[in-house]
């Protein structure tokens, strides 16, 4: 039987459970933060924002007037 000071053993249970997912939860979102989303990703971004060449041709009709 817990001494009077003591909480019952179910709420230090409880206590438990639920600091272990909080710990857990934090541990997976930290761990996401610091992953990033891509090791390439500033070759990535700036090829993405590059614009094609445009390539003039003269064609048979240009070329008569």
């Amino acid at each position: 039987m817990p001494e009077a000071s003591e909480p019952p053993p179910s709420r230090t249970l409880l206590a438990a459970a639920a600091g272990g997912f909080g710990g857990a939860v934090l541990g997976v979102i930290a761990a996401t933060t610091m992953m990033g989303g891509d090791d390439n990703s500033q070759a990535t971004s700036n090829a993405a924002h590059e614009r094609p060449a445009v390539e003039m041709v003269a064609t048979a009709e240009d070329a008569d007037d």
